[in-house]
């Protein structure tokens, strides 16, 4: 079956208007009526019912429009297979990853990508401090924060904004899972802060905002990591806030709600121009697109 025709018949069947159809598609009524009658002769049945005032599915047009989207998803991926398969791109990609981002979907786009491309050997490095990276070997990193110190030759490929989630102990009685809370609620707790090396991060702006929110009326505690505070939370020694990315239902003793406040956390991924290559644009390409989604997503 011609994917192409497939994609017009989807068209056709959701304004159910061959005028409109074959404007939204950029090609004449009388051809979309032709493909459509091709179609039709070589499944052998009639997908849609005409008439001088409207257009219906048939029982069997009904049937193709629920199982098409599987059919045109499931030759997408072939083509993308077979894409990647032709390229013939090998070589070695370096990406670097502070550790608290490193998350699910960062791991669904690595083994994704190694197993598309298995000439291409990616050596993923997370780490916990910013100060032990030695930037220059890496063709991407993924940061919570724009650095001060990268070498001008890195640019800015995509930035991932997340959304800002309240974390508690689950023996808490003054907070309740899933409620919408504001940063002025922290007022008389103890917030824990996991700390890095640059001083201007998500993390850094959020705990600026807990204390004009709270006027001041709040304990701050910087603790060494995401996993640190959650841990300490989870014991009922304070409160956490974490980028919506980190939170699954391994993590045990807390419990979770969104922050009403206008805030978000910003991860920024970098690109070193200096070495790139065939292997690492691909990888780079994946990547980006992963980032992108995340971000309308939230």
């Amino acid at each position: 079956m011609n994917t192409e025709r497939l994609f017009e018949f989807q068209i056709l069947s959701q304004t159910l208007h061959y005028g409109k159809a074959a404007a939204r598609m950029y090609i004449s009524q009388s051809v979309l009526s032709r493909h459509i009658k091709d179609l039709e002769d070589e499944l052998g049945v009639r997908l849609f019912e005409r008439s001088s005032h409207n257009v219906s599915l048939t029982p069997a047009g009904a049937a193709l429009y629920r199982s098409s989207w599987a059919l045109l998803r499931n030759n997408r991926k072939a083509q993308e297979a077979a894409h990647a398969a032709s390229l013939n791109v090998s070589g070695t990609v370096r990406f670097g990853c502070l550790g608290p981002h490193y998350n699910g979907n960062t791991t669904g786009v690595i083994k994704k990508f190694s197993s598309q491309y298995p000439d291409i050997y990616l050596i993923t490095d997370i780490v916990y401090n910013y100060s032990n990276i030695h930037a220059e070997e890496y063709h991407f990193l993924l940061l919570p924060f724009i650095p001060v110190s990268l070498p001008d030759y890195f640019r800015q490929a995509a930035i991932q904004k997340e959304k800002v989630l309240l974390a508690f102990s689950n023996l808490s009685d003054q907070f309740t899972p899933n409620r919408p809370y504001l940063f002025s609620d922290l007022a008389e707790k103890t917030v824990l802060i996991p700390g890095f090396t640059e001083a201007q991060n998500s993390f850094s702006l959020i705990t600026g905002m807990i204390r004009e929110s709270t006027s001041e009326r709040v304990r701050i505690v910087h603790v060494p990591s995401v996993e640190s505070a959650l841990l300490a939370v989870s014991l009922g020694r304070g409160v956490t806030v974490v980028p919506s990315s980190l939170v699954s239902p391994a993590v045990d003793g807390c419990n979770f709600s969104p922050i009403k406040d206008e805030c978000s956390f910003d991860v920024f991924l970098f690109e070193n121009t200096l070495i790139k290559t065939p292997a690492s644009e691909l990888f780079g390409r994946n990547l980006i697109k992963q980032v992108n989604t995340v971000s309308n997503d939230q």
